[in-house]
């Protein structure tokens, strides 16, 4: 049976001087060679994305809506998390996460560099194929780098190691967009026509290149050295039984369980600007059919800014309440949006809840880093995942119904009759969902330090 291990950081904590710097962190060798395998890795995940969708829409059969397949593809990717977490989630902390990771990397290399072959192995399926084995292993290398990052790290650098982490993953994911989009558009059309490159040009180049940033990545882990992981397994304890201890385990722990309850339900509410953002941009707010870009751009900056500015606010703020205000700021811009539908409110918007959502990160990942031993920590990250995309999964079926249900509806406000989108009906429920969520984790935050208080006054009279 695990026991939770809570650590308190209340009031008393003092205050760091000097915030370790990103090029401190960096001279850390070990850390500076997993986040170059993140930040690799991740650029090669970006990259292919538009890739992929296009490439499910030209293998799609003609009796098949060409909608369908791209969701097939995103279902493909998302699955795994959904069925295997728990169990993957035991085996990142029954093993060797150096060699868990070199081997991650490897098999995914290989399961993409097979992609180009796809309209002979099986077509469609094929690609479904390779995206979900490609997933399981993804979800073992995330956690397993998430698990890692206290052991290389210095205690008082678990917020700048996570915001820089959170900080590249941000950077890597539009550069690999933007490079993804350029082979797509200017590649193909300037070597395409030399027959000796068709097999490497366009599509084919992006998909090898991602191939190679898994090896590159497996490579940079092979040359970490690891501390070595704590390992706790009871013998004749299966994984099942693991798996059970992880849910005790979270139940047991208030902060750790209201993190993950917290994190769910924000997504389910933040999930609503994925599906109805693009009709919001295009007609509430008159920016086109691009228009959605403008505001996932604008987003992406406030991510990086929320990233950014967590290294100094955890010096003046607990993580705990900055974990539960930069909720309730994220609940409230999507309010905005709903009631502000205009273009420069939704702008600032953007930024204002891409940052609060970067806070947020930062925040979650720190106090998981700090609260949870190294033994279940893969399990923790596992679950924190699965977790995510649960959410994300609930919040898309869920919105798209109410989207094509609901319509747009008129009201009387003040004696005049003002029609509201269905856009803005849904983005205003989903800012509802998150700011109910962060009343919750304020009032567990609030408990726990009142229970903290108690028992050190208790302490003191004895």
């Amino acid at each position: 049976m695990l026991c939770p291990e809570v650590r308190s950081n209340g009031a008393g904590r003092k205050l760091i001087a000097r915030q370790v710097s990103y090029r401190q962190l960096l001279k850390n060798r070990d850390f500076g060679l997993l986040i170059f395998a993140q930040s690799i890795s991740n650029f090669g995940d970006w990259l292919i994305i538009g890739i992929l969708v296009a490439m499910v829409t030209e293998l799609v059969p003609t009796n098949i809506n060409p909608a369908l397949a791209v969701a097939g593809l995103w279902i493909a990717k998302i699955a795994p998390s959904l069925f295997f977490s728990p169990f993957i989630g035991a085996l990142v902390d029954r093993t060797d996460r150096k060699k868990g990771m070199i081997y991650s990397d490897l098999i995914r290399a290989g399961l993409v560099a097979l992609l180009p072959f796809s309209s002979v192995l099986g077509g469609l399926f094929f690609v479904y194929l390779v995206i979900f084995l490609s997933e399981i292993f993804t979800l073992f290398f995330v956690p397993a780098k998430d698990a890692s990052i206290p052991n290389l790290v210095k205690k008082d650098q678990l917020v700048d190691a996570n915001s820089l982490s959170f900080t590249l993953n941000q950077v890597t994911m539009l550069i690999g967009l933007g490079v993804g989009t350029t082979i797509i558009l200017v590649v193909n059309r300037l070597i395409a026509f030399v027959p000796v490159l068709k097999n490497f040009a366009g599509t084919n180049t992006a998909i090898y290149l991602d191939a190679t940033t898994f090896v590159f990545s497996a490579i940079a882990v092979s040359f970490i050295h690891m501390p070595k992981q704590r390992v706790k397994v009871d013998k004749g304890h299966t994984i099942f039984e693991e798996v059970k201890d992880t849910f005790r385990f979270i139940a047991a722990n208030p902060k750790i369980k209201s993190i993950i309850i917290s994190v769910g339900f924000s997504v389910l509410g933040l999930g609503t600007i994925l599906v109805v953002g693009p009709q919001y941009a295009q007609v509430d707010l008159g920016l086109g059919r691009d228009g959605f870009l403008i505001l996932l751009t604008m987003l992406a900056v406030g991510l990086v800014i929320g990233a950014v500015s967590s290294s100094w606010l955890t010096h003046i703020i607990s993580k705990e309440s900055l974990f539960s205000a930069s909720l309730t700021i994220v609940g409230l811009s999507l309010i905005g949006f709903a009631v502000f539908p205009a273009v420069t409110p939704a702008i600032i918007l953007s930024l204002i809840s891409g940052s609060a959502l970067g806070i947020m990160y930062v925040s979650a990942y720190t106090i998981f880093h700090e609260q949870v031993s190294d033994d279940i920590r893969g399990r923790l990250f596992t679950a924190l995942e699965a977790d995510l995309r649960l959410g994300l999964i609930i919040s898309l079926l869920i919105t798209s119904a109410l989207a094509s249900t609901i319509g747009d509806q008129k009201l009387n406000i003040f004696g005049q009759m003002v029609t509201i989108n269905s856009s803005q009906i849904v983005l205003f429920g989903g800012g509802v969902i998150v700011f109910v969520v962060s009343l919750y984790a304020f009032s567990v935050t609030r408990a726990l330090a009142r229970k903290a208080i108690v028992e050190k006054v208790n302490a003191s009279e004895k």
